[in-house]
């Protein structure tokens, strides 16, 4: 008989329900926003949130790690900060070697300017500096909290990317769901 009272099986199946809840979430208000935006904005959304993922992709260590592994070690919080800080940088570096790119090549990387990957950039940045503020609550097994706070910030999110979507029907919808869901999470 499988036994549900530990710790670590109550909190596994706290981050299962929460995860669970927010994708669906998502799921619901990606697919209204897709049927009112249409599929050219929500595809060349897509494709720069894959181009800078993809860039993103290398430059993103997992620090928090480090912060749970060893969290009496003040130091180590301080590098990992240290380490995220050059990670953003990194990033910046990234998407301006990408747009030189596309100048020099005459590429259309970014069919709507700079401002699109910037923004989408942007809130992956402040992504970053949330998983090391959550390491916090990882250590202490308090997955609830952190759960709740996704759930908010997916249901939040959505809202304001449906409201704007409503109005605006172009890719400011879209990054201002995900910038808000990031923004949320940092608070």
């Amino acid at each position: 008989m499988f036994n549900w009272n530990t710790p670590f099986r109550k909190q596994l199946a706290v981050v299962l329900a929460g995860n669970t809840l927010v994708a669906a979430v998502n799921f619901v208000g990606l697919l209204v926003m897709a049927r009112v935006l249409g599929a050219q904005v929500v595809g060349t959304y897509a494709t720069c949130v894959v181009i800078i993922d993809i860039g993103f992709a290398f430059i993103n260590f997992g620090f928090n790690q480090a912060v749970i592994r060893y969290r009496a070690e003040r130091d180590v919080y301080d590098a990992a900060l240290i380490c995220v800080v050059l990670q953003a940088i990194a990033a910046i570096c990234i998407l301006l070697v990408l747009l030189a790119a596309g100048k020099v090549f005459a590429l259309s990387l970014f069919p709507t300017g700079p401002w699109l990957p910037a923004a989408i950039l942007f809130y992956r940045i402040v992504g970053l500096f949330t998983s090391l503020l959550y390491a916090e609550y990882e250590v202490g097994l308090n997955y609830g909290s952190i759960s709740r706070a996704q759930v908010a910030a997916a249901i939040a999110a959505n809202a304001v990317g449906i409201s704007v979507a409503l109005f605006h029907s172009n890719t400011i919808a879209l990054v201002l769901r995900d910038g808000a869901s990031s923004l949320l999470l940092l608070v």
